[in-house]
């Protein structure tokens, strides 16, 4: 309980630093802000991967950031909710007519700049979070918003054919220099990662009550019971980019014997609910092993570090213990893979306890993708019930 209200106080007090230094009269945001080594004064605002400083940074800042600043008002805390309106209505008011950015809000129709789709995802996150706060007519409001940023990603943005790309959505921007910044010109015009995994979150956000709603009147009507693991493996292997995981694998263990033994030695891990973030596709790696003797603690943050809640509930390691079956045909990995995944659907409801830990937007984008290509991994092991693959469609 007390580590709960400490890391609570140290999370109003980043976001109310935030939102007091980042965010401008004119609800613009700055990109970077630096404080004082020595004293934690506030210094100076700059813009590395905007257009310059002076003006509206387009990509990731004000909503992404007021997202966590709007969960606060649950706490009593409601006077970030006046920063709320006049970020939403600078966004809105600089979109161009097909309402999907361009890399900074200082351009518009006309101007011959990329667009960034990753920050339509992200804004829609941000507005589907505040909604949860606001009074009614206005939660509505931001909604429909969300909705229509939504579809307009989808209309003209989205990947609907994979032989385009590998990506879900085009047209993104990471780092795109100019005559006023320093950053490095790389990343522009392309899908990311990040554009995607807050689509997923935002489509997880938008659309789960209406999916619950239709799943359980369907049901009760006897039309559609629960989906057959036939039907959801029905469907083209390359949307999991591979076809064929006996044969991958095999490949691998002829190929690549280092990278299978790390693959395999993480999978057994997992099996003893030991837990060590040291792969080179780990985003935030750990040096320290986390060991639980008894249930596993979703919450469990060492050193005070919320990096390490998010990395844990991303659940990459059900990819690896997928590796690991389609590699050896261990069911070893796929009881681990039902029982570590159910332990979780029973413990860590979606609710404001979890939001803003096990639940934050980014890592349900990373979760579902996860999910669903460790589901596929399991696709051949006898241990994939149905009972299960139904709770896992509800959930993840």
């Amino acid at each position: 309980m007390r580590l709960e209200i400490r890391n609570t106080v140290t999370l109003r007090r980043s976001i109310f630093t935030a939102v007091a230094n980042v965010i401008r009269e004119d609800f613009s945001t700055w990109h970077t802000f630096f404080f004082d080594m020595e004293t934690g004064a506030p210094d100076h605002g700059a813009t590395c991967q905007g257009y310059r400083d002076g003006f509206r940074l387009g990509e990731r800042s004000g909503l992404g950031r007021l997202r966590y600043g709007t969960r606060l008002q649950v706490h009593g805390k409601g006077r970030i909710h006046s920063e709320v309106p006049g970020c939403h209505r600078l966004f809105l008011a600089h979109l161009p007519k097909d309402l999907v950015p361009y890399w900074d809000l200082e351009f518009t129709d006309g101007d011959d700049q990329p667009r960034d789709s990753s920050s339509a995802s992200i804004a829609v996150c941000g507005m589907l979070e505040m909604a949860k706060y606001l009074k009614p007519d206005e939660a509505e409001a931001y909604r429909a918003t969300a909705k229509r940023l939504m579809k307009a990603l989808y209309d003209g943005y989205a990947v609907k054919d994979p032989k385009e790309s590998n990506g879900l959505v085009l047209h993104s921007t990471y780092s795109n220099h100019s005559p006023y910044n320093t950053c490095n010109h790389y990343g522009v015009d392309e899908c990311n990662i990040w554009g995607r995994l807050f689509l997923h979150g935002s489509a997880h956000a938008a659309e789960k009550k209406r999916l619950e709603s239709i799943l359980v009147t369907r049901e009760k009507k006897g039309r559609y019971g629960r989906m057959k693991r036939e039907a959801f493996f029905d469907r083209d292997a390359s949307h999991y980019y591979c076809e064929d995981g006996k044969a991958v694998g095999a490949y691998c263990r002829e190929h690549f014997p280092e990278d299978v033994a790390q693959t395999l030695a993480v999978a057994d891990g997992v099996c003893r609910k030991y837990f060590l973030f040291n792969s080179k596709w780990d985003l935030e790696q750990t040096d320290e092993p986390v060991q639980f003797d008894g249930a596993i603690d979703w919450t469990y943050m060492p050193a005070d570090d919320p990096e390490f809640v998010w990395q844990f509930n991303r659940h990459r390691f059900f990819m690896t213990l997928g590796q690991a079956y389609q590699m050896t045909g261990d069911e070893k990995y796929a009881r681990a893979f039902m029982e570590i995944a159910e332990d979780w659907i029973d413990h860590v409801p979606l609710n404001e306890k979890y939001a803003a830990g096990p639940w934050r937007s980014l890592d349900t984008g990373f979760r579902g993708e996860y999910w669903s290509k460790a589901i596929w991994l399991f696709h051949d092991s006898p241990t994939l019930t149905e009972a299960f693959f139904y709770r896992n469609i509800m959930t993840a």
